[in-house]
C-alpha cells in the first residue's frame, strides 16, 4: 500500500527536528509545476522569518484558537508564547509526536474533515496554503460548511491561498490544460518524495479569490480579502447573520 504524503512530510519532520540537518528536503512532484524541493526547516521558522502575510495573520488571531494542518507547530508555539490557548492539529503522527516534544500543550491527530470537537474556537488558522486539504471545489464547499460547526459565533476563520488568476501567462496556458481535463484550474495533483519513497497521488486545491467569495457565501459566510502578497492572499471569513 502506497504511503500518504502526510506520513513522508511528518517523517521528514521528525528527522530535521532530531537532526537540526539543513540538508533534510522532500521532492514535491506536481502536474502543475513539475518537481521542487521542499525543506524541512521551513516548518521551524520564527515569528521573524515568517513572510509578511503569515505575520499579519498570526497578529490577527483571538481567544481560543484551532490550528490546521499545523505541521512542526511553528505558527501555534509562536501564539501559545502570547499567552494564547491554542489546539495544534494534524493528521501525521510524526508531526503530532515533534509538536509535543517541541511544548505544545494541546495536540490532537485528527482528520479536520470529519472532526467534531467538545468545544468550539474563536480563531480557525490555516495558513502556507492550508485551505488546500479540501481536494477541490466540491471538498471546499463541505468544509466550508463543516467549519461553521466548529467556530464560535463571532469567531473567524484565516486562511491563505495563492490565486493563479494573479499570473495571466501562466493561467492562460495552465487553464486550457485543466479544462481538457474537466477540471478547475487550482486543483493540482500532487505526489511527496522523501528518501526514495514516493507517496500515493493526492489533490490539493489552489483557490483563487473570486472563487472563495462565491463559495463562501454560498456557505453562510462572509469573506473578506484582507492582505495580498506575491500572488498570494490572506483571507478572514465570519459567519453571516442569517437573522
Amino acid at each position: 500500500m502506497a504511503i500518504q504524503g502526510w506520513d513522508l512530510l511528518g517523517r521528514a519532520l521528525k528527522d530535521f527536528y532530531l537532526d537540526k540537518d539543513s540538508r533534510i528536503k522532500l521532492k514535491v512532484h506536481s502536474d502543475c509545476s513539475g518537481v521542487e524541493n521542499l525543506p524541512a526547516e521551513i516548518f521551524f521558522r520564527h515569528y521573524s522569518n515568517l513572510p509578511e502575510l503569515e505575520r499579519y495573520a498570526l497578529d490577527l488571531c483571538q481567544g481560543r484558537i484551532l490550528d490546521v494542518g499545523a505541521g512542526a507547530g511553528c505558527h501555534s508555539l509562536i501564539l501559545q508564547e502570547r499567552g494564547f490557548e491554542v489546539t495544534a492539529v494534524d493528521v501525521s503522527g510524526d508531526a503530532v509526536e515533534v509538536m509535543k516534544d517541541r511544548g505544545l500543550e494541546r495536540v490532537i491527530k485528527v482528520d479536520i474533515k470529519t472532526w467534531k470537537p467538545p468545544e468550539s474556537f474563536d480563531t480557525v488558522l490555516m495558513l502556507m496554503n492550508g485551505i488546500g486539504l479540501v481536494d477541490d471545489l466540491d471538498g471546499l464547499k463541505l468544509f466550508l460548511v463543516h467549519l461553521q460547526e466548529l467556530l464560535t459565533p463571532q469567531g473567524q476563520l484565516l486562511l491563505d491561498s495563492t490565486d493563479f488568476t494573479l499570473f495571466p501567462k501562466f493561467i492562460e496556458t495552465w487553464a486550457a490544460i485543466q479544462a481538457q481535463r474537466g477540471r478547475y484550474f487550482g486543483e493540482v495533483e500532487y505526489q511527496m518524495e522523501y528518501q526514495d519513497q514516493l507517496s500515493k497521488a493526492y489533490s490539493w486545491l489552489f483557490v483563487d479569490q473570486k472563487t472563495l467569495e462565491e463559495y463562501a457565501w454560498e456557505t453562510g459566510w462572509f469573506c473578506q480579502i484582507i492582505f495580498e502578497e506575491e500572488g498570494q492572499y490572506l483571507a478572514r471569513l465570519i459567519k453571516r447573520d442569517e437573522g
